[in-house]
């Protein structure tokens, strides 16, 4: 028998090779086989699992929670008006803005404009343009306008501030002007009124004996006159058919040292005096608005103390968890979960993520 260089017989070496091929290949379909029975396990029942994690996904913005149940657009409130509203804007000063802003923040926006010094027709000619820009490039949407004007409008006509001062008419025209173009601009937005609140005859009159200038010790503006204006801006509102907060008629039914504790100087409001407006007007745009009402009832953004139960990537497994990359803890207070493991540098694929939500939504109905 004829042997080769490597000492075996030919016919020996080519069955040898033939056995190392065939353990490669067994080797070969193995790994095959092994990840195709992986990929059933995570796929199994694809059509129900899908369904399952959508399902969960809808836990977490179910109507259950109203919190979370409104996913419509957030609203947004602007607000439009004098030094009162200017004011309003400074935290520094307790302003009824970031109060409102601190209430709402989950569920709803506010952009104001305060311009100080500003009477119904300075708005119209120089105020509404902008605002009208500003709105027609979509730099904001309002879904709410709260507009408050009168307290310039309304100064005495030969006090210090004459300049300042609007016909009683005109004053009604003007703001009929503002609410119409803000109706054609927002076709869809609730609109409120707002009237200018009450003076304190004696702190203005005092803030005139400090004016240096010629109008020394005449003062600008009264009670009365700011009361004449509220009427005419509640007038209007009427006549167009939108509803108006009458801080006038609010505010004059209190004792007149408690109401005029509330003004600093005599017009614009303290701390404590912007409180009870913030409250004023957010309990107005409830009762009025209804779609108000029902956005503020909803946070537009999950609640963190929701997702402690919800959190699709925290979830009750109590059987088993997807593949090795679900690292399945223990805690002696809950039942067991699966976490994802961060330490993997593989991404979870959406098989694993429809898997684990249908063992989620299993584990939740199988407890309830």
């Amino acid at each position: 028998m004829k042997i080769s260089e490597s000492g075996l017989n030919p016919a020996v070496k080519v069955g040898s090779d033939f056995k190392k091929k065939d353990k490669s290949s067994i080797a070969v379909v193995a790994v095959l086989v092994a990840a195709a029975l992986t990929i059933s396990i995570i796929l199994t029942r694809p059509a129900e699992t899908h369904q399952a994690y959508t399902h969960m996904k809808r836990i977490l913005l179910s109507s259950e929670n109203e919190r979370t149940s409104n996913m419509t657009a957030k609203p947004l409130f602007f607000f439009l008006g004098d030094s009162i509203t200017e004011q309003a804007i400074d935290p520094a000063r307790g302003g009824y803005i970031p109060l409102l802003q601190n209430t709402v923040s989950r569920s709803a926006d506010i952009v104001a404009h305060g311009l100080s010094g500003y009477n119904t027709r300075w708005v119209l000619k120089y105020a509404m343009p902008v605002v009208e820009e500003e709105i027609t490039s979509r730099s904001y949407t309002p879904s709410v306008v709260t507009i408050w004007f009168g307290t310039n409008d309304a100064v005495i006509m030969n006090g210090s501030r004459a300049e300042k001062h609007v016909s009683l008419e005109s004053y009604k025209k003007n703001l009929d002007a503002i609410v119409r173009k803000f109706q054609a601009l927002l076709p869809s937005a609730d609109i409120l009124l707002v009237t200018p609140p009450h003076v304190d005859d004696e702190a203005r009159r005092k803030h005139a004996e400090e004016d240096p200038g010629k109008f020394k010790g005449i003062a600008d503006r009264s009670h009365a006159r700011s009361g004449m204006y509220a009427r005419a801006c509640v007038e209007t509102a009427n006549k167009i058919g939108i509803p108006v907060l009458d801080l006038f008629t609010f505010f004059s039914s209190q004792p007149q040292s408690e109401r005029n504790s509330l003004l600093w100087d005599g017009l614009h409001f303290t701390p404590e005096g912007h409180e009870i407006v913030s409250e004023l007007i957010l309990s107005k745009m409830k009762r009025v608005f209804p779609a108000v009402a029902s956005a503020l009832k909803s946070w537009k953004i999950i609640a963190a103390s929701d997702l402690a139960v919800t959190d699709p990537w925290k979830l009750l497994c109590g059987q088993r968890c997807i593949s090795e990359m679900w690292n399945c803890t223990y805690d002696a207070d809950t039942l067991p979960c699966c976490e994802v493991d961060l330490e993997f540098d593989t991404p979870l694929s959406d098989a694993n993520l429809v898997a684990a939500g249908a063992m989620a939504v299993e584990n939740r109905a199988s407890l309830s």
